[in-house]
């Protein structure tokens, strides 16, 4: 929900986040993105009812199903796209663009050791193996977009000319040069999340109106990053 309406209000021309981080989505271009979210479930009713409850893995496990048409999902979904019941049945494509372009929310994990950890000579190794080639190409044979440019360069190399991975691999280049819409980084990211997204739900489903919630929502936000 949150990743979505941060693409929605960049692709109509707004921004999500101002100076000193402040919310910046209380504008048209906000109402624009969380009126579309509201139509997309509740006026034309192109979402299951139960949308508003699900995670990221009951949005892959419907469309692995056969109970919804079409998802944005993350690259590293991919192999199990594939295998699925529908994994014969559909393509890839970029996303959709919206008035001002397409904006697609990107990024990736990071590992660090804390100072506190118990062990940091096991946690390197661990480090280093999760991030060497043998592992980065495991995750990119399952449809990751991994960091070792090396590694998924093979991978591109390799998919079958014609094919829907080579088409896949040639949309990820397209999006990656073109689209990425990376947030900021700071520390209290995920609890500004926390505090945005079941504002945007009540909008969704109808609860609460569209300016309402851009103001609640933009309030939440900025307490949580102290600008309130």
């Amino acid at each position: 929900m949150w990743g979505m309406f941060f693409e929605l209000v960049e692709a109509a021309g707004g921004r999500f986040f101002g100076p000193e981080l402040r919310a910046a989505f209380e504008t048209a271009a906000g109402a624009w993105a969380l009126g579309f979210i509201r139509d997309l479930y509740g006026t034309w009713g192109v979402t299951p009812q139960e949308v508003p409850e699900w995670e990221f893995d009951g949005v892959t496990a419907a469309f692995d199903a056969g109970r919804v048409a079409m998802i944005g999902d993350w690259p590293a979904t991919y192999a199990a796209h594939a295998a699925s019941a529908v994994g014969d049945r559909f393509d890839v494509a970029l996303y959709p663009a919206g008035p001002a372009g397409r904006f697609v929310y990107s990024g990736g994990f990071t590992w660090a050791i804390p100072a506190s950890a118990r062990d940091p000579e096991l946690a390197m190794w661990l480090l280093l193996h999760l991030s060497d080639e043998t592992s980065q190409r495991v995750e990119a044979e399952r449809g990751t977009l991994v960091p070792r440019g090396r590694v998924q360069a093979e991978i591109r190399a390799g998919a079958a000319a014609g094919s829907r991975d080579e088409r896949r691999l040639g949309l990820l280049a397209e999006t990656m040069a073109t689209s990425l819409l990376i947030p900021p980084r700071f520390a209290a990211y995920p609890a500004v999340e926390d505090a945005v997204w079941p504002v945007l739900r009540r909008a969704m489903v109808g609860e609460i109106a569209i300016e309402d919630e851009l103001r609640e929502a933009a309030r939440a936000m900025n307490l949580v990053v102290g600008v309130g």
